[in-house]
């Protein structure tokens, strides 16, 4: 569905994200291992990024994603500088335009050429 939509787009523009030396990670409420884990997951679709479990939903907390450990994260990108510095937020947006969403934050935020 979304999820999918959403992680393919910034595959497809993963030359951008290298020519910028920006990494990609995925964090998913989800547990690495299993059927429905992130390893599979990115098997199947040609993810190529690192995804961080956060089962315990601490870094959804800690970024806004959720509102407490019950919850599913939202879909929201935290941009953060080479420095560990959070320089802005990319919130929602649409699934399959996501990356080109990303760059233009990116470029406003002087984090891309």
């Amino acid at each position: 569905g979304e999820c999918i939509s959403h992680l393919s787009s910034l595959q497809g523009e993963k030359k951008f994200f290298a020519l910028n030396d920006t990494e990609i990670i995925a964090v998913s409420v989800d547990p690495a291992d299993g059927p429905k884990g992130q390893r599979e997951y990115a098997q199947r679709f040609g993810i190529e990024f690192p995804f961080i479990p956060d089962e315990g939903r601490n870094l959804s907390l800690l970024y806004g994603a959720v509102e407490n450990t019950d919850q599913l994260a939202t879909r929201k990108s935290i941009l953060i500088d080479k420095d560990g510095i959070v320089k802005g937020f990319a919130l929602d947006g649409n699934v399959v335009t996501y990356a080109v969403d990303i760059q233009k934050k990116m470029r406003e935020l002087g984090m891309a050429d």
